[in-house]
């Protein structure tokens, strides 16, 4: 299938396991540039091994995405290394709080 994705770039958080792995793996394989982060050095290194048997494009880093800092550097390092970012694929579980839009950090 050709979705397109060819020269774009994709974040997925919670990209180290599970249906995260497998959209990334997915992405990598039409070609898109990927970064994900976990919260898992060992699951993002072995994550990072199968995108690099698909593809060179790919970038991870261990990060948390409840906590700002982590996302900031994350996406700041998939900017850098990818060039841009084309598309977000927010893979993780959990809710608290009320509407996204006024969501605090704490939530």
């Amino acid at each position: 299938m050709d979705l397109e994705l060819d020269g774009k770039a994709a974040i997925v958080t919670g990209g180290s396991r599970g249906i995260g792995r497998a959209t990334a793996l997915g992405l990598a394989a039409e070609e898109c540039g990927v970064a994900i982060c976990g919260r898992g050095s060992d699951d993002i290194d072995r994550a990072l091994v199968d995108l690099r048997q698909i593809s060179n494009h790919a970038w991870v880093q261990v990060a948390d995405v409840t906590r700002s800092a982590d996302v900031n550097s994350f996406v700041d390092g998939a900017v850098e290394e990818l060039g841009g970012i084309d598309a977000l694929v927010c893979n993780v579980g959990g809710f608290s709080g009320g509407e996204t839009l006024e969501a605090t950090d704490e939530d």
